[in-house]
């Protein structure tokens, strides 16, 4: 991974999910650090991660919003390591700063089957008190993490729990109605209750395939794999947020959903660009 390194002085000090600018370093510009994410920060003596610990806005400088537990205190130096996409290595001939080497990942998804509106839980009526009974043929676990869609009776809030790809608990909420199409990947499901006692209840899967490595930007997508077939990636692509995780929020590594939806037979492979192929991104919501 290549980098470059600046450094500011806090003028006044930093609560959680507050903001400082600092300069960009010398010779460099936004351009520099495109689809760079693996990001550091170095203040009160450790070293903190972006996107979990702290987020960078490349515009006219760079505005740092932190994410920490811990105010950063006034006066504190704070240095910023940047990174850049491409990998330092041993050449006989030197890079220069036209030439990055960009690694490339692949996001394999296998033949992910067709929606469902009822893989997890067939049609039902579920008390104020009870959770529904997970009677689908998935019975708790999607073929590969993706969405979850329910629909039911009366105006209700439903509240999903499960796992994440990584066995991370997570938790997700619909807004109040009598239908839900969900925007976190589950890679399995525990629990899905309603604030109100609802007829009907049924739950499924529906179409966006959950990245296992958070996607930053649309522009990383190299190209789409489809059953050996080499195209532009066409699908609808939604990246990982940064902001702190909600119950309604988006997916943390983010979602694509196929032009051509699953069908269980096509098989689909993304690539692209990224030298932090560990980001999990933030953390999950959990309730």
């Amino acid at each position: 991974m290549s980098s470059a390194v600046t450094s500011t002085v806090l003028l006044a000090a930093v609560p959680l999910a507050g903001t400082f600018t600092a300069p960009y370093p010398a010779g460099t510009s936004a351009a520099f650090f495109a689809n760079a994410v693996n990001h550091k920060m170095y203040a009160m003596g450790s070293e903190y991660s972006s996107p979990k610990d702290f987020t960078i806005a490349f515009t006219a400088s760079l505005t740092v919003t932190w994410n920490g537990q811990t105010t950063l205190p006034i006066g504190e130096n704070v240095r910023l390591g940047l990174d850049i996409l491409g990998a330092d290595v041993d050449d006989d001939v030197p890079l220069n700063r036209q030439i990055v080497r960009a690694p490339l990942i692949g996001l394999y998804f296998g033949a992910p089957l067709a929606a469902a509106a009822n893989s997890f839980a067939l049609s039902q009526s579920v008390a104020t008190t009870s959770a529904a009974i997970l009677n689908g043929a998935r019975g708790q676990t999607p073929d590969v993490p993706r969405n979850i869609v329910a629909a039911w009776t009366n105006t209700s809030v439903m509240t999903i729990r499960g796992f994440d790809v990584d066995g991370q608990p997570l938790t997700e909420l619909s807004a109040a109605g009598v239908a839900h199409t969900g925007k976190k990947a589950f890679a399995s499901i525990t629990e899905v209750r309603l604030s109100v006692a609802v007829t009907g209840l049924t739950v499924g899967h529906g179409l966006q395939l959950g990245f296992p490595s958070r996607i930053a930007s649309a522009s990383q997508l190299i190209y789409e794999v489809k059953n050996g077939v080499v195209a532009a990636p066409t699908g609808a692509s939604i990246v990982g947020i940064t902001t702190a995780s909600t119950g309604t929020s988006g997916d943390v590594r983010g979602t694509y959903a196929p032009l051509t939806p699953p069908d269980g037979l096509t098989a689909y492979t993304l690539v692209a660009i990224s030298n932090a192929p560990d980001d999990r991104g933030i953390p999950q919501y959990v309730a």
